[in-house]
């Protein structure tokens, strides 16, 4: 744990050493402290809404819709949907053009 602090940087470093001594006695406690500052509930609801509901913009590409969807799901690692659950968002979230040329290229 004492090794934790070399990987953060500005605020997250901040915040880490200005923790109360003793505060923080295992990895769990860790864990937990860390999300309530940088993933309260009101945040990762935010997140997961938005990626469940995500659609494709008119005028982005598969690709760019691809890459956005990535970045939002990268952003709340603990979302807690499954696999099968963001292929599906993901999937529903298509215009129709496209939602055709993936059904045709999957068969």
């Amino acid at each position: 744990m004492r090794a934790f602090g070399f990987t953060l940087k500005d605020a997250a470093d901040d915040w880490y050493y200005h923790l109360p001594s003793g505060s923080i006695d295992s990895w769990d406690n860790l864990h937990k402290a860390f999300l309530e500052k940088y993933f309260p509930a009101k945040k990762a609801n935010s997140l997961k809404k938005a990626i469940s509901n995500i659609e494709q913009e008119a005028d982005e590409t598969l690709y760019e819709y691809f890459e956005r969807f990535a970045r939002l799901r990268s952003s709340c690692p603990f979302h807690g949907y499954s696999t099968q659950d963001l292929v599906l968002y993901l999937y529903n979230g298509l215009l129709d053009n496209e939602r055709r040329i993936v059904d045709a290229a999957c068969g």
